[in-house]
């Protein structure tokens, strides 16, 4: 399934976005020059955007650190230079021996391609691959939430997002630069889906959505100690538990010893009126000395979440009074209507806006002025 899940994601945004230059194939509608390699994101390459890290879950169900029984997870990133993972165990500082689970990205995976004149250019991973592992939100193996039973009856029912790549902590170009990526013998891995006992040191290594690790996709950005962030929430939280910032949190001081503090009180509806104050919280960073003597600091991070508030338009607020869970129906729901659609579009259009012209309350609006003012300077 994540072949076709990756081919509608790369037909709905990135050959959205060059409809004019299209030359598609007349009975699919796919053009093979809507995707591009990851390694493209780089500057020498012309590339000015932003630096995107697309980040996935290397499923560890069957592992031998006790500790993580519960994640059954590790964090991998896709990025234009490197794609991989890393965990203290795997880089002693003392020693310094270890390789390290990364890979250049224009040599994991998928060679070039000399025949394709879109992909000759730079091999590697893929943009739609990197988007489609990261959403492949249906999976036997799961993170934390793998269940065998249920790993049991989705992969008998191929209910599949998830992808096999090679193990990047492995020095074997025969191993990890392949034209299907994947193993060549599949009925092994297969195996593994179906009795959950995925593990990060076999050759290949299973690969699913980004939240069955760290589902608001800041430990990355904690990892890089970045002092400004901007974390969306679109959890499909109907009682307001703030479960996903609570294990960004739990994982950030486990793995890297930083403390976030983010009150969350004005997002929370009101008992009475139902309405909650805010669309966004300013919280704290508290970054440790880093592990090469990086100097300790106080980052700042902008957790933004869809909330109902008073001064929303009317229209959006009709929405949610005829349907309850609104803004957190659960992403099982695939097929929007137009209500539900411009609902939704205009309830964080209005989001944004009130956050960047202060909001309602005083002091939130001071906070969020002064991130920006920080952001920007």
């Amino acid at each position: 399934m994540n072949l076709l899940y990756r081919n509608r994601l790369v037909r709905c945004y990135l050959g959205a976005s060059r409809l004019n230059d299209r030359h598609p194939n007349t009975f699919t509608g796919f053009d093979a020059a809507d995707e591009f390699s990851m390694a493209a994101f780089r500057k020498e390459d012309g590339y000015e955007g932003p630096y995107p890290i697309v980040c996935g879950a290397l499923n560890v169900t069957h592992g031998e650190r006790l500790a993580w029984q519960e994640r059954k997870a590790e964090s991998f990133v896709f990025t234009p230079r490197f794609c991989g993972y890393e965990f203290s165990e795997m880089h002693p500082v003392e020693t310094g021996k270890e390789p390290g689970g990364y890979r250049a990205t224009e040599e994991y995976a998928y060679p070039r391609n000399e025949q394709d004149p879109f992909h000759a250019k730079v091999g590697g991973v893929h943009l739609g691959t990197a988007i489609s592992i990261s959403g492949a939100a249906a999976s036997p193996n799961m993170g934390y939430h793998t269940s065998p039973p249920l790993a049991f009856l989705m992969t008998v029912f191929n209910v599949r997002l998830g992808w096999w790549l090679a193990n990047p902590r492995y020095a074997n170009e025969e191993l990890w630069i392949r034209p299907e990526g994947g193993p060549p013998c599949s009925l092994f891995y297969l195996l593994k889906e179906l009795f959950a006992s995925t593990t990060d040191r076999s050759d290949y290594v299973y690969l699913s959505d980004g939240g069955h690790f760290e589902n608001l996709a800041i430990y990355e950005l904690v990892r890089r100690r970045c002092e400004y962030i901007i974390a969306c929430d679109a959890d499909a939280d109907e009682g307001m538990k703030f479960g996903d910032l609570g294990n960004a949190i739990r994982k950030c001081r486990s793995d890297f010893g930083v403390e976030i503090a983010v009150d969350t009180v004005p997002l929370k509806p009101d008992d009475k009126t139902a309405f909650a104050e805010a669309h966004g919280v300013v919280g704290t960073i508290q970054y440790p000395t880093g592990p090469n003597a990086e100097p300790a600091f106080q980052g700042h991070l902008l957790y933004i979440k869809p909330t109902i508030t008073k001064d929303l338009p009317r229209d959006v607020l009709a929405y949610r009074d005829s349907h309850g869970p609104f803004p957190d129906e659960p992403t099982a729901d695939q097929w929007f209507d137009e209500s539900q659609f411009e609902s939704y579009r205009k309830l964080g259009l209005h989001s944004f806006k009130s956050l960047s012209s202060g909001g309602k309350r005083d002091d939130i609006a001071l906070d969020v002025q002064a991130f920006f003012a920080g952001l920007s300077g």
